[in-house]
């Protein structure tokens, strides 16, 4: 996950065939919605050529993006570090809504106002929650999305602390 670090964010765990990573706004770098999606993007465009060095396997990645307050820390019998809040729900919810292509990037509408060209994406539905209003669901795919068809897909969610983004990324 070099691809997360040059963008200036931190894995936070593995889990399974997910990785959740985050972006901290910070003085020095106040644009972490928009280095969470660039890093998401440079990701999909390097899944062609990991499919085609892997020709017996297929993948499918879905990222899921979230912003929002967050907080992190040390949960659990295990006491294991885990980070909650509304970007981490934000893409969870984001995550498990349908996938209308094998390969994309989706964002709820506080991400998508963040970040900076709107090329390529598409507001495709939204969510509805109880008494709150609903997250819009906006989703980028690139034009040639690998993927298409049957195959295992890998989902992916990042995710950032203190009114910053996560994304979130999971393969099945």
């Amino acid at each position: 996950m070099d691809i997360v670090e040059k963008y200036s964010g931190s894995i936070l765990q593995f889990a399974g065939g997910a990785v959740i990573a985050f972006w901290h706004p910070s003085d020095a770098n106040p644009s972490h919605a928009q280095l969470a999606f660039d890093a998401s993007r440079e990701v999909l465009a390097k899944l062609p050529a990991l499919m085609a060095s892997q020709k017996h396997i297929s993948y499918k990645l879905r990222i899921a993006l979230g912003t929002g307050d967050m907080a992190g820390d040390w949960f659990g019998p295990i006491k294991q570090f885990q980070v909650v809040g509304k970007a981490m729900t934000t893409a969870d919810r984001l995550i498990r809504t349908p996938p209308i292509l094998d390969s994309t990037v989706q964002m709820s509408q506080y991400t998508y106002n963040l970040i900076c060209p709107h090329e390529g994406i598409k507001e495709t539905g939204s969510i509805g929650r109880d008494n709150l209003e609903d997250l819009k669901v906006f989703t980028y795919a690139p034009e040639n999305s690998p993927g298409q068809g049957t195959a295992k897909t890998p989902r992916s969610t990042f995710s950032s602390t203190l009114r910053g983004a996560a994304a979130r990324f999971f393969k099945r």
